[in-house]
């Protein structure tokens, strides 16, 4: 396994080092084009994707993560990138030993390794095997799921900030003026901030024992992976668990951190990116297999969520 050891060449004495790569060009430690190695290192690593897409491989799992998507990998732990070609995004590394005790504190509760312990009490089993190494035993894989790696999602304007404060970082890192070093750990608090209150909402549920919202949001998400191009009607569904659409709503962004619409068109756009890369389907075919209608709407919903156009993917499957 490769083991990075930045500290030589990017840590300064704030004991944070941000990165920001605005093309796949510009990513290092890469073995082919588009995959970076299993690699571990002995810092925290905060990742987000500005724009595109990858996949995450973590403790025996693979998850998609796309705009907005962030993750919090503790120090020496085994993880990997494969990258679209379209890929944007920035890393902040930092050691925790730098920071004070209540940063300390604050990042201890984002970190993945807590949330796992905060899941409901029939995965408990199961998160303990995860942090043993152990493969994952008929785990539900939804695109939504934490699946193990902790993936917090950020919504656009939560995304531009915590962008906007990594840029700001890089600004402080490059020019070195007086007090560069607290200004970084500051920016980096409010960037942590800016996480932890997302994960509140985000996970507010978890631990609380199952229950019928858990089979009600656990059939729903089946049957969206399962075919995403169905016509779903959630007021539908609501009415069949006898409960209203708002109380659906709010149960199901509760249990995955995104409104059900948003759900249904993350999950629609990723199964049609994969059609316009592997198929020879026009884009309004591609759309079309996963429901969606109009070429307009299509179009603005896949640069939503991936930053980019669906011509632009296929042009480059081209």
């Amino acid at each position: 396994m490769l083991v990075l050891d930045l500290a030589a060449e990017k840590f300064d004495a704030s004991g944070v080092a941000v990165d920001l790569y605005d093309s796949l060009d510009e990513v290092p430690n890469r073995v082919s084009r588009y995959d970076e190695p299993i690699h571990q290192h002995n810092h925290y690593e905060l990742f987000l994707i500005f724009k595109g897409a990858c996949q995450h491989l973590y403790r025996g799992s693979e998850s998609t993560m796309i705009r907005g998507d962030i993750v919090l990998i503790p120090p020496n732990t085994p993880h990997g990138y494969r990258f679209q070609d379209t890929i944007a995004l920035g890393t902040c590394q930092f050691y925790a030993e730098e920071m004070d005790e209540e940063w300390k504190s604050l990042l201890d509760s984002i970190d993945y390794r807590t949330l796992q312990e905060r899941t409901r009490a029939e995965r408990g089993v199961e998160a303990l095997r995860v942090l043993e190494g152990a493969e994952p035993e008929n785990a539900a894989l939804h695109a939504s799921d934490l699946n193990g790696q902790g993936i917090i999602r950020l919504h656009a304007g939560e995304c531009a900030q915590v962008e906007e404060y990594m840029r700001l970082m890089a600004a402080e890192q490059q020019e070195r003026r007086y007090g560069y070093e607290r200004m970084k750990r500051s920016l980096l608090e409010q960037i942590m901030i800016v996480v932890k209150r997302v994960q509140m909402s985000q996970f507010e549920n978890a631990g609380k024992p199952a229950s019928w919202k858990d089979e009600m949001i656990e059939q729903v998400l089946t049957q969206i992976d399962e075919n995403p191009a169905a016509p779903f009607e959630f007021e539908k569904i609501a009415a069949d668990w006898h409960i209203t659409h708002t109380y659906f709503r709010r149960v199901f962004k509760n249990s995955t951190g995104l409104a059900p619409v948003e759900y249904l068109g993350r999950t629609r756009v990723l199964r049609a990116l994969e059609l316009i890369q592997v198929s020879d389907l026009t884009i309004a075919e591609a759309a079309a297999q996963v429901g969606i209608y109009d070429a307009n709407y299509f179009s603005r919903l896949f640069k939503k969520y991936l930053g980019y156009s669906p011509r632009y993917f296929r042009n480059l499957a081209k």
